[in-house]
């Protein structure tokens, strides 16, 4: 059954609920043609928009739209503001209405003004949302007057909360997604609050002709927008009224299957606990009544309410429904989150269980026993179904690539020369791999002088932590060799490119040209460019959508990776691909690209857009073991030099020489995906470097799923950087201090000698 039909169905449900509702609340006699019709239209319209939305956006934005709609005239009710005119002076049957009129709301914004607003949107500054949000606000203080006196605390604190929700909501999104949920709830709510007036379903006691302005100009726009916003956090739907794309992990069966639950258990437990909260009496009583008929031998529990653990047990059903939620958002992400659940389930099915048979024989305690008990079976079947599903696909993507490395393009020259002479090594591979027909080549493609053809040369030495353990970072003279030999063919506009690291977080002078000349670039004949500080907004489209791009390597006519030989703790190794991570900009690289994106895909997505023409390796130092991309005590003298004009194929060999599979790194399977695997014209030396040491396949897994948790991978990064006295620490608070001083022992491991 398609997503299509299902949406459908439940819109259809919601309908004859609604009907349900006003038939046995009595409020069907009071309903008169032009409200049912235009309750028809209302369904109808919200069928239409079901279609348009994904079942968990509709199904939660029912949910929201029923608890907000109906809360709503609770407060409205009690601070006398309408009154209703069903024979049992309930109203759920408006709850309901609420919802579809959520779903139709949704409809008129995403759709029906879609291409009105795309038009202004343009002009619409940031803070006219906030600004056209407080207006709202005004509307109430100055046309509340006439229902002033029977106002009270719960009805201000509710309204002002919806008000800076709303202020909130309005800052973080687009004035023209504010505007156009407004217009929709303006339309939706006058219709639906005169038509409900002039049928007698409800009585606005100072306004008998027509709603009070405050409540269809106000109180409706400000509720939609809660619950439009937070049914869109609740399923990680872009709060934004537009196509936006975003990159997601492909999720295994067993993981969806997980999901699917935690979805069904989030909704069963809030259900479950405002039940409890609400109609305690009640449902004692059916447990009671299904204990007389089917087990007349149990006792029927006392209806003794005892708020005290009414409120405990509302509260841990609160915090159950809250762990589904976060799992059933990023399932592969959150999945441990599970396990506080069982706990939960275990505690409270043992506990019904024990005071069934030691306390009294009441059917409550067996009811919670094989319902609590049920659920942490099915659970925690599900939770090792999914976690042994992705233990799985980690070991097939550790031992069993699934991107074909099957050449698909014509053949690419990869030179790895070994040798005595660095300068001598690197310009035998350059002239070996064809760099000077391959820079002319692009110099004549682009129509420019030489003077104003860019070109920009990636090095790697923002990882650098001392100028003198010079395995971490490209070799600046033979960074400022190859700028020279370049210089030598008339080109004079060169730029020498880095993005800032996540060290700006923990240390001074971290900024790029200060590193730079730390690490000893004249910048004689060259300019050092920090793509941080010049980023430029840029679309991407795609996975990573808008973000940001360094100035000059955005507008290079001709980009090069010059890359240094090391292992790397996250992926096995970091050659000219992953030295391409380095030109993403934002500084906060732990959190950007580790945390909220990852750090491979968003570097092949960039390349897609700023091609690298030529890439080099530096080997002639080379750090090697478990920590090669912080620190090499013994780095090795492999005295390689690894150059071409595929990345894909230089990294390739880079990788064989270090004797790994090269589909182990993360880099590599993506950019064959992206850009097809080369056929490769291996030139010089093809032995493996000896000695060298790879890193332990467990740790790249490990690590990926600390990088998760931000707060803990920044406290855990800040306690174990060791720096140079010339980089001084930004941190002095005492629990940074603390965590100093508690990895020690580990600094002194890595780096031998400990502090620099």
């Amino acid at each position: 059954m398609s997503q299509q039909i299902i949406n459908l169905l439940a819109v259809s449900i919601l309908g004859i609920a609604v009907y349900i509702s006003m038939a046995i609340e009595g409020y069907l006699p009071l309903l008169n043609l032009s409200f049912g019709i235009s309750l028809l239209i209302l369904f109808l319209f919200s069928l239409w928009t079901a279609c348009l939305m994904s079942l968990k956006r509709l199904i939660v934005l029912c949910l929201v739209g029923f608890y907000i709609g109906y809360l709503t005239q609770i407060v409205g009710t009690k601070s006398g503001l309408w009154i209703y005119n069903g024979t049992y002076n309930s109203f759920v049957f408006a709850g309901l209405i609420w919802a579809i009129s959520s779903i139709a709301m949704y409809g008129l914004s995403v759709k029906v003004f879609k291409i009105a607003f795309r038009i202004i949107s343009d002009y619409l500054k940031k803070f006219s949302g906030p600004i056209f949000v407080t207006i709202l606000f005004a509307i109430i203080l100055l046309t509340i007057k006439d229902y002033s006196a029977g106002l009270g605390l719960i009805f201000w604190a509710y309204y002002i909360t919806l008000f800076a929700f709303a202020v909130y909501i309005s800052y973080i999104t687009d004035f023209q997604t504010i505007l156009r949920l407004t217009i929709s709830a303006w339309i939706i709510g006058n219709l639906g609050e005169y038509l409900g007036s002039q049928s007698g379903l409800w009585t606005f006691p100072f306004n008998p002709n027509y709603p009070p302005l405050f409540l269809v100009l106000a109180f409706w726009p400000l509720e939609f927008i809660a619950q439009y916003s937070i049914s869109g956090f609740l399923t990680k739907e872009p709060l934004k009224l537009k196509t936006e794309n975003g990159g997601y992990r492909m999720h295994t069966k067993q993981e969806r299957l997980l999901e699917k639950f935690m979805f069904l258990s989030a909704l069963t437990y809030f259900v479950a606990g405002f039940g409890f909260i609400l109609f305690p009496d009640l449902i004692l009583n059916i447990i009671n009544q299904l204990s007389l008929r089917f087990f007349p031998d149990f006792k029927p529990i006392p209806i003794q309410i005892e708020k005290f653990w009414l409120s405990m047990t509302f509260s841990m059903m609160m915090c159950i429904t809250a762990l589904s939620i976060a799992v059933w958002i990023n399932v592969r992400k959150n999945i441990n989150y599970v396990v506080p659940l069982l706990v939960a389930k275990l505690s409270s099915s043992v506990a019904g269980l024990l005071l069934f048979i030691f306390s009294a024989r009441y059917f409550a305690y067996l009811v919670v026993f094989l319902v609590d008990g049920t659920l942490f079976i099915i659970t925690l079947s599900l939770y090792f179904m999914a976690y042994i599903a992705i233990i799985k696909e980690n070991v097939r993507k550790i031992f069993k690539p699934s991107v074909s490395t099957k050449p698909t393009k014509k053949e690419v020259a990869v030179a790895s020369l070994y040798g005595e002479n660095k300068f001598k090594l690197l310009d035998s591979v350059l002239n070996r791999t064809g760099f000077s027909k391959l820079l002319d080549a692009q110099f004549k493609k682009s129509k420019k002088t030489k003077d104003k053809f860019l070109i920009a040369i990636k090095p790697n030495f923002m990882f650098l932590y001392s100028k003198d353990d010079k395995s971490t970072f490209t070799d600046v003279e033979l960074v400022e060799h190859l700028i020279k030999r370049i210089r030598g063919k008339g080109f004079t506009n060169i730029a020498v490119v880095e993005a800032q690291s996540t060290y700006g977080n923990y240390f001074k002078n971290r900024e790029v040209k200060t590193v730079a000349r730390y690490a000893g670039y004249s910048e004689n004949g060259y300019r050092i460019a920090d793509l941080t500080e010049e980023m430029v907004p840029y679309d991407y489209k795609g996975r990573l959508g808008k973000h940001f791009a360094g100035k000059t390597w955005k507008e290079a006519d001709f980009r090069i990776s010059f890359a240094k030989n090391k292992t790397h703790t996250f992926c096995y190794y970091t050659l000219t691909l992953k030295n391409i991570y380095g030109t993403l900009p934002m500084q906060n690289k732990l959190k950007e690209y580790h945390t909220k994106r990852e750090h491979d895909w968003p570097t092949i997505e960039s390349m897609k857009h700023f091609p690298v023409h030529y890439g080099l390796i530096d080997a002639f130092l080379s750090a090697d073991g478990q920590f090669g991309i912080i620190k090499d005590n013994e780095p090795n003298p492999t005295k390689t030099i690894i150059g071409g004009a595929n990345l894909i194929a230089v990294d390739w060999v880079g990788a064989k020489k270090m004797d790994i599979d090269p589909m182990l790194g993360r880099y590599i399977p993506l950019a064959i995906e992206a850009f097809g695997m080369p056929k490769i014209k291996w030139i010089g030396d093809k032995s493996c470097y000896d000695p060298w040491e790879n890193v332990n396949r467990l740790l790249p897994i490990t690590l990926d799923e600390v990088e998760e948790a931000y707060l803990f991978s920044d406290w855990l990064f800040s306690g174990l950087n060791v720096m140079d006295p010339f980089f001084k620490p930004k941190r002095k608070t005492i629990i940074y201090k603390i965590t100093r001083c508690l990895f020690r022992p580990i600094r002194q491991m890595i780096f031998k000698y400990g502090e620099i």
